[in-house]
């Protein structure tokens, strides 16, 4: 009896041991049976290309939709998700038959498996995406935009019809295991949920400002730092913290901070701490040891900062105003160093130093850097002393006494259709896009396919062009032009653009239209398109005979179409074919045969009404 118990138990481990291998053999067996299955039949988001000698309108690429579907202008919208290829080939030839006669060359070949995948939740761009069939879940949600702050990392879900996948998209990260992601089959939903900490409240999430808050904001043991240092906030207590601990873990005290009375509270004790002399070496002092709850202050030294033997201030157009201890001989330029230099608002030609004795010196930074062996030595700065740093005027007008001063190989020319054009400072540090910024930007007249650019070099002076249009499609930085001193940049404005344009590139719209005109072709266009860019026709156009004059290589032709049948039929192969070079002419009213006709059998009736009435006389 006790055999047969102890052979039970056996049996029992072994299948605990066995039986998840079984399964997860199971599961994987079912994943690489779907993969397959998914490549071998057709799925949404699939590409095909459908051909038929000699019907261009159906000869073209087609995508499958989210709902299996495919949308032909002859038949509608066909279904062919989950078929092989030669399986829909069969379906697509037997109900295109229906339309045209001859179908034996009829073709269709997949050109591309694509994923058509939903990403919801905390992403800047919720939605459905298109991804190549190597598509994974980091590529997903690149095309959503990105996550959001106040996305729980460990807890996405990925939803195929009924079934819900947890995942943790952190370990990939930390790991770059790809193998640790499911992989995605089209029509999945990728959620991305919201973390804990942002609590059940719309409100905007700032992971730096809860990571500078501390990290024990609901703990009552935890001790609170705050006053001048780089984080204040409240931190978790551990045993035998000291109060340069707390400190560190608060970023440490700011230039402001008084170290020297620093203010402990524990147990609703006051102790007073001078944390310079303790770092000096005084061997009498001795760290507080800090209790549950304990309170950290370190005060402003304004007092001291006022009153400093050595101190210098600087304030105005710098990246870090402020005071600052100096040595005796200290210049111009070291003062300014160590506030950062000056912004690129600045005004270094008016630089105003404001001794302690109250009388005010002027200082051209600009005259000193471009002659510094010239007659204007660089001023001395003593204790006591303020540099002012001006800003440079707001008013694009008021700029012209600061162009004076500006050498021209240290110019730059912005116009046209820019916020605020004019000759603006260039270093070599600046690209087109800075440039760009310092003149306020385009306008919202301004035509960015068509932007010209002088250089000035020595060879001579050249011109190019750039479509900064192009740039902001595409992120392609190689697309921004190289720039120098004395270069001419002109963005001219929309409504001239397409005198720009080669004749060969565009496509002439004459007529009876809002904007008769030149316009840039592109191949995706149509004749809808073409008439719509050129403002639409007008009340007295006559759309029945609308006509296009084509110049093939060697002679021209012309077709006729009619715009007012399309409208009630939406059949989209009356649509004559256009190409660049091309003449749309649309008529107006009075020059149709019916006008022509109407208007002469009005004139046959006044003069027989004329007859009769010299008759009555």
């Amino acid at each position: 009896m006790r055999n047969s118990i102890h052979i039970g138990q056996r049996i029992f481990i072994m299948l605990m041991i066995v039986l998840p291998v079984i399964i997860t053999s199971a599961t994987l067996a079912n994943d690489i049976t779907e993969r397959k299955n998914r490549l071998s039949h057709l799925s949404s988001g699939d590409i095909l290309y459908l051909y038929l000698p000699g019907e261009d309108s159906l000869s073209k690429t087609y995508q499958i939709d989210r709902n299996g579907r495919i949308l032909l202008s002859e038949l509608g919208e066909i279904s062919i998700s989950g078929l092989t290829l030669e399986e829909a080939k069969t379906t697509l030839k037997s109900a295109l038959s229906e339309v045209y006669r001859d179908m034996t060359r009829f073709n269709l070949t997949l050109k591309e498996k694509r994923l058509l995948i939903t990403v919801l939740g905390y992403v800047k761009k919720p939605g459905l995406v298109d991804l190549a069939k190597e598509g994974g879940i980091q590529s997903a949600i690149n095309q959503a935009g990105g996550l959001v702050p106040g996305a729980q990392l460990d807890k996405f879900q990925l939803r195929r019809k009924n079934e819900v996948i947890i995942f943790d998209y952190k370990n990939y990260l930390d790991s770059g295991d790809v193998n640790s992601l499911p992989q995605l089959f089209s029509l999945d939903t990728i959620f991305v949920p919201s973390s804990p900490l942002i609590g059940n409240v719309q409100a905007d999430f700032d992971a730096a400002a809860v990571i500078s808050g501390g990290d024990a904001s609901e703990d009552k043991s935890a001790i609170r730092v705050f006053g001048e240092v780089r984080n204040p906030g409240v931190f978790s207590f551990k045993e035998n913290m000291t109060v340069l601990d707390m400190i560190l873990r608060a970023g440490g005290a700011t230039r402001f901070g008084n170290v020297e009375h620093i203010r402990v509270i524990n147990n609703n004790n006051t102790i007073l701490f001078n944390l310079k002399s303790y770092l000096d070496g005084e061997t009498n002092l001795v760290q507080p040891i800090l209790y549950q709850g304990a309170t950290i202050y370190i005060p402003k030294e304004s007092e001291e900062l006022k009153s400093g033997g050595r101190t210098v201030y600087i304030m105005g157009q710098v990246p870090k105003p402020g005071a600052y201890e100096s040595n005796p001989n200290a210049t111009l330029l070291e003062i300014l160093g160590n506030a950062g230099g000056s912004t690129r608002f600045a005004d270094p030609s008016k630089i105003s130093i404001i001794r302690s004795t109250g009388s005010v010196d002027r200082f051209d930074l600009n005259e000193y850097l471009s002659n510094p062996q010239g007659v204007e030595a660089l001023p001395r700065i003593n204790s006591g002393d303020a540099i002012y740093v001006p800003e440079l005027p707001k008013d694009p007008a008021n700029k012209k006494s600061l162009w004076v001063h500006l050498p021209k190989n240290k110019s730059i020319y912005v116009m046209g259709e820019v916020n605020s054009p004019g000759r603006y400072r260039y270093e070599k540090s600046f690209n087109f896009l800075d440039v760009l910024s310092a003149a306020d930007g385009p306008s919202t007249n301004a035509d960015l396919h068509n932007i010209r650019l002088t250089h000035r070099s020595k060879a001579g002076i050249q011109v190019s062009k750039l479509d900064l249009s192009l740039y902001f499609r595409t992120g392609d930085e190689s697309l921004l032009p190289n720039i120098d001193p004395e270069d001419t940049i002109y963005i001219p404005p929309k409504s001239q653009h397409w005198l720009d344009e080669k004749k060969e590139d565009t496509v002439r719209v004459i007529g009876a239209v809002g904007k008769p005109g030149r316009y840039r072709f592109a191949n995706e266009m149509t004749l809808l398109d073409i008439i719509a860019e050129a403002g639409g026709t007008t009340s007295e156009a006559y759309i029945e005979k609308i006509i296009v004059v084509s110049k093939s290589c060697c002679e021209e032709s012309s077709t006729t179409f009619n715009l007012n049948r399309f409208s009630k039929t939406a059949d989209y192969s009356m649509l004559p074919l256009l190409s660049p070079g091309d003449t749309v002419y649309v008529p107006n009213v009075s020059e149709s045969h019916w006008k022509i006709v109407m208007g002469g059998l009005r004139d046959v009736v006044s003069i027989l009404s004329f007859i009769v009435l010299l008759g009555a006389l």
